[in-house]
């Protein structure tokens, strides 16, 4: 368990080094002789065809190098590496083929691009596939508790959607929430809540064969590789949730499912791409259903959890900036 700033927070990050398994002998040598690479701020290795291999972590990055010079990946590095991701069985992973991605043991994700398999202009699957992107999953522990006054209030959660540019640790933050949540916080008289989790894409919970790999608390239920719109309904209608968690909302039939949610009296904790409120106002569909105060709180990442500067948070229904509430 490692300390480290972040949000303006002292908070504790843990990061299996389970995705290691997944790199051929070569490969998981240099690694982990790699300092940056066995960091605990690790946030993908990019793997290219005939390309050098590119560790990131923290806003930077760097080759992996061997006595020197970069390492460059070559065709039998990328399908070790999709072999061992998928325990040699690419049939048995048709569906993450379609999908571009693979979630491996410990919540982590490797994403591939290759030659498209169409079948009547439909995708169907990938093949020669020679980029590769392992990005390295965490739990932050703690990243969440400055925002949890600003996101409660009369010792309830409030519907929040949180907002950030890719890799700025949305989805680490929001599976944050939805631990604290579940857990519940005495120190601010807030008590568990059932949490239904609607994991699309397998990135918050991180589930490895419909086990999660990340701690969400004693009352959360995961409903994992299902559509959003199709899944918030859906545990609303099995689970009778307290609140209703899903990443990445987007269309027309996400905000469908999200106003079933809220007229069905769950709470909403979810996020969005992007990086300012005007810009989410501008978005059809988006836009007009934060205008009719649908969420509570927004909360907008104002940088990387690396930057230490805080969010803002917003009020749903007047879209000022919101203060602290009293518990």
């Amino acid at each position: 368990m490692v300390k480290y700033r972040g949000w303006g927070d002292d908070l504790q990050s843990v990061s299996n080094k389970l995705w290691l398994h997944v790199l051929p002998p070569r490969l998981k040598k240099l690694v982990e002789e790699t300092a940056d690479a066995m960091s605990p701020d690790l946030e993908e290795i990019r793997f290219r065809i005939q390309k050098p291999v590119i560790i990131k972590r923290a806003g930077k990055e760097r080759f992996l190098l061997r006595d020197r010079e970069p390492v460059c990946a070559q065709a039998a590095d990328l399908e070790a590496v999709m072999d061992l991701s998928m325990r040699g069985s690419l049939y048995a992973f048709e569906e993450e083929l379609k999908n571009g991605f693979v979630t491996l043991p410990g919540g982590h994700r490797l994403g591939f691009c290759g030659r498209a398999v169409l079948d009547q202009g439909r995708l169907r699957g990938l093949k020669q596939i020679r980029f590769l992107n392992l990005r390295v999953a965490k739990q932050v522990f703690g990243c969440g508790d400055a925002l949890i006054p600003r996101i409660t209030a009369n010792r309830r959660w409030l519907s929040t959607l949180v907002a950030s540019p890719p890799r700025w640790g949305k989805t680490t933050l929001i599976r944050e929430l939805v631990r604290k949540a579940s857990e519940g916080d005495p120190a601010r008289y807030l008590a568990g809540a059932d949490v239904s989790l609607v994991d699309e894409r397998s990135e918050i919970a991180g589930s490895y064969l419909g086990e999660p790999q990340f701690e969400l608390g004693p009352r959360t239920d995961v409903l994992d590789g299902c559509p959003k719109s199709e899944g918030m309904m859906m545990v609303v209608r099995s689970m009778a949730p307290d609140i209703v968690a899903a990443d990445e909302i987007g269309g027309e039939r996400d905000m469908e499912a999200l106003r079933h949610v809220l007229l069905c009296g769950a709470k909403i904790l979810t996020t969005v791409h992007g990086s300012a409120l005007e810009e989410l106002l501008a978005r059809p569909g988006l836009g007009d259903f934060i205008r009719q105060g649908a969420f509570d709180r927004i909360v907008v990442l104002r940088g990387p959890w690396y930057s230490g500067l805080p969010p803002a948070v917003y009020q749903g229904k007047s879209l000022g900036l919101a203060a602290a509430e009293p518990v």
